[in-house]
């Protein structure tokens, strides 16, 4: 949809740049005061690298969504506009002074060497996750028995493990659209219908949230280069 800004971001190139300009730096060019603060924080430099990955990835979606451009910013002054907080359920939004940055709304995820920012004018979600044999073995805490026929036909042309990667994307990024005071389960959410869109598939699922009724939402799904990707917009049929 033209309403969404998708920024993707190279974690091994980021860790580069950690080993050449030091993690100081970096978080002085793109964090706030806040968040350099929660930066300082993790122990590992992995997760450092995981978590600024993802705050960049969004800030950057946020400001070309906000501008209408897909320029990449580079003034540390615009990077450090924008404050990316989290609601007492973890669910990230942005920060413009001592307002939430209505009516934009943004999403994280980051899976092996990248990290995804998803920026869009209503409650979004967006999950990347990198293909592999792991999710065959825990299929039964998310694929619901409805839902292996279609798992099946997306099998045939992709093969097992990409079609449990796809669903289970979907329903990552199903989970982060949901506000998390009602947010559903893997188990809560199914999988009705799929078409082929573009060079992805267009999920239709039924969404339980907690203590309301099941409501229907819009998933696009792809296969990129090892990883699947979903993005969903609450309320919308994409």
């Amino acid at each position: 949809p033209s309403s969404i800004a998708l920024v993707k971001v190279s974690l091994k190139e980021l860790q580069n740049r950690f080993d050449e300009s030091g993690e100081n730096d970096l978080g002085n060019l793109y964090l706030t005061p806040q968040e350099t603060e929660r930066f300082r924080q993790f122990r590992y430099q992995k997760r450092k690298v995981e978590w600024l990955g993802g705050r960049i990835a969004a800030k950057c979606a946020y400001l070309q969504l906000e501008n209408g451009s897909d320029d990449i910013f580079r003034q540390r002054e615009e990077w450090q506009r924008v404050d990316i907080c989290a609601d007492p359920h973890g669910k990230p939004y942005v920060s413009i002074g001592q307002k939430k940055g209505f009516p934009l709304e943004i999403s994280i995820s980051h899976s092996g060497e990248i990290a995804i920012g998803l920026a869009a004018s209503e409650q979004c979600g967006v999950d990347i996750q990198k293909i592999s044999q792991q999710l065959e073995r825990v299929q039964s805490h998310f694929v619901r028995p409805q839902e292996k026929h279609y798992l099946s036909q997306i099998a045939g042309q992709h093969g097992p493990q990409t079609a449990l990667s796809l669903l289970w994307s979907a329903k990552e990024a199903v989970k982060k659209a949901v506000p998390r005071e009602s947010a559903p389960g893997f188990m809560d959410i199914q999988l009705l219908s799929f078409q082929q869109k573009g060079r992805g598939y267009l999920f239709e699922v039924a969404v339980q949230k907690k203590g309301r009724q099941a409501e229907s939402l819009s998933v696009w799904t792809c296969e990129a280069k090892g990883f699947s990707l979903a993005i969903t917009l609450a309320g919308r049929h994409l």
